[in-house]
């Protein structure tokens, strides 16, 4: 078996070596790490749950201030709407989007 990690003699080196099948094992899944499908799938699951995210931390989805299921959802949905209207007021300074501002 060849050495695919040379290292250098000293007293404080750790060493790690890989069987054929474990590199191989390695290699398949860099390929696939680096799939442009996967990628895709990746970034979709990343902004979803940064949404999600920012609705527990910033909008207290969590902790519900009503006892009853319909006054829930409705607490839900305006933070949604909360949530969305954040978001597309910071797309449109990024974006340089006309805002209207109080002057």
């Amino acid at each position: 078996m060849k050495k695919r990690f040379p290292v250098k003699t000293g007293t404080k080196v750790a060493t790690l070596t890989l069987d054929e099948r474990s590199y191989t094992g390695a290699v398949r899944h860099h390929k696939y790490m680096e799939d442009p499908g996967h990628l895709k799938a990746c970034s979709m699951r990343a902004g979803a749950v940064a949404i999600v995210s920012e609705l527990v931390l910033g909008h207290g989805v969590r902790r519900s201030r009503h006892l009853n299921e319909a006054q829930t959802r409705l607490q839900l949905i305006f933070s949604a709407i909360a949530c969305n209207v954040k978001r597309h007021i910071r797309y449109g300074q990024k974006y340089g989007y006309a805002m209207a501002t109080n002057t």
